[in-house]
């Protein structure tokens, strides 16, 4: 539903001071609370100096003129608004905030390599490296469980290697923190490693008719 008060103040703000919201606005769920990496505008209505416009940061600190910093994480924009119209009443007379959020891409996981349905999974702070492989669809056949990769969106360069065939083997559920646009890759296990009896079983069997081709090849030729 749209706030009659502040499509107001938008409107006489742009017309009087010539500054209107320069980020792209867009339709949000009832309900929401700001999240990091969401972009966020203030307004002060008849302040146009102590206006912002901001990209929450991973500790959701946001630094405001005359009134430092403030926490906006975890807030609706409402909440943001009612905050922020407090900590400035002691500096302003009845002062009038107003909180846009701007375009932003919901965040994600992903998931590449020897998993059944790879692709970009939503972000969920409560979910584990064990959740992201589980809503993957899992591992293939072919995936070489003794290197999983995981690349931290923040370091790319910092690539954390994980043994999954050791986790699974004791029975403990790799509990691995994931952040949003981290990638998990599972490699690919090589054609030429054995890793049971049907490999050694199937590898037997090629040798033989190889050697029984040979032989009967062999004995024509005599």
């Amino acid at each position: 539903m749209i706030n009659t008060r502040h499509l107001l103040l938008w409107i006489l703000t742009a017309v009087l001071i010539g500054n209107p919201p320069s980020i792209a606005q867009i339709d949000i769920p009832s309900g929401y609370h700001i999240r990091y990496n969401d972009a966020i505008e203030i307004s002060v209505f008849g302040n146009p100096e102590l206006g912002k416009q901001a990209i929450v940061p991973p500790d959701g600190i946001v630094s405001f003129a005359l009134i430092g910093e403030v926490s906006v994480i975890g807030l609706t924009a409402r909440e943001l608004e009612k905050k922020l119209e407090m900590q400035y009443k002691e500096f302003l007379v009845n002062p009038v905030v107003s909180v846009s959020l701007g375009t932003f891409e919901p965040k994600k996981v992903n998931l590449i390599g020897e998993v059944n349905n790879p692709g970009p999974i939503p972000y969920d702070s409560t979910r584990t490296l064990a959740d992201y492989l589980i809503l993957a669809g899992g591992t293939t056949s072919a995936a070489n469980l003794k290197k999983c990769l995981i690349i931290r969106a923040g370091a790319p360069d910092l690539r954390e290697e994980v043994n999954l065939k050791k986790f699974v083997k004791e029975g403990i559920r790799f509990e691995i923190p994931l952040y949003p646009d981290d990638t998990v890759y599972i490699a690919r296990r090589s054609p030429y490693v054995m890793v049971g009896w049907a490999e050694w079983s199937q590898l037997l069997n090629i040798i033989l008719g190889a050697t029984t081709l040979y032989l009967l090849l062999s004995s024509d030729r005599l």
